[in-house]
């Protein structure tokens, strides 16, 4: 991918762990995607996950709005962030 060309939105549904998915694997892809989000990123990006410590790799981004919502027994975690 060209990172020397900024785009104006991403949205986002990055894999999450769970007995299947390795915790570090999962965080290492999480660290990878928010680092090359950061370069590429000209306004908003939507993040939608289902584990809601993802927010520990937002640092480096403008938290614009944050929700949770809960479809049947499932949690979601909505955050709008902009750099």
């Amino acid at each position: 991918m060209d990172f020397n060309n900024k785009i104006d939105i991403i949205i986002a549904y990055p894999p999450f762990y769970s007995k299947k998915k390795d915790k570090v694997q999962v965080y290492r892809i999480w660290q990878q995607f928010f680092g090359h989000a950061k370069k590429i990123l000209n306004k908003k990006m939507v993040v939608i996950c289902q584990k809601e410590d993802i927010r520990q790799f937002f640092n480096s981004f403008n938290i614009i709005e944050e929700r949770k919502i809960n479809i049947g027994n499932t949690t979601y975690y909505i955050s709008v962030l902009s750099v």
